[in-house]
């Protein structure tokens, strides 16, 4: 475990920021656990790339935020989907929840490898799919 003051990244939810244990989070407050966090059972998951976070969720159905997760954390590596630098948070805050465009822009910076891991989940409906390669 180690402890740091901020680590930057995404979360996924259920549209209308709803957990995978069904609790409702809100903007800008801050949510904390007080024991240590374990991954895949405590704290507060959230993933370094916004691309790791679509393969927890229905990505029909998604809100995708920019988080900051706060000291006493783990990190976990998934050598099998080749998902990294995901970790489990003691405290985190939603700073900003992303729009469908938002994304897109996210998504032109990426690196190959991550573009397609990017692609093999995240939905690109029609007109957006369009839209999307165009602006490539």
């Amino acid at each position: 475990m180690k402890n740091i003051e901020k680590i930057e990244g995404f979360k996924a939810f259920t549209k209308g920021l709803i957990t995978r244990q069904g609790n409702k989070l809100e903007l800008y407050k801050l949510y904390r656990i007080e024991q240590p966090p374990v991954f895949m059972s405590s704290g507060f998951h959230k993933c370094k790339c916004l691309e790791d976070t679509l393969r927890y969720f229905d990505c029909s159905n998604i809100d995708i935020c920019k988080v900051e997760g706060y000291p006493a954390y783990t990190t976990y590596y998934d050598d099998y989907t080749g998902s990294d630098e995901m970790y489990s948070c003691q405290g985190i805050l939603l700073t900003h929840l992303m729009t469908p465009e938002e994304i897109i822009e996210e998504a032109k910076q990426m690196n190959e490898y991550r573009f397609k891991k990017f692609i093999a989940f995240y939905p690109l409906i029609q007109n957006k799919k369009n839209t999307f390669w165009k602006n490539i």
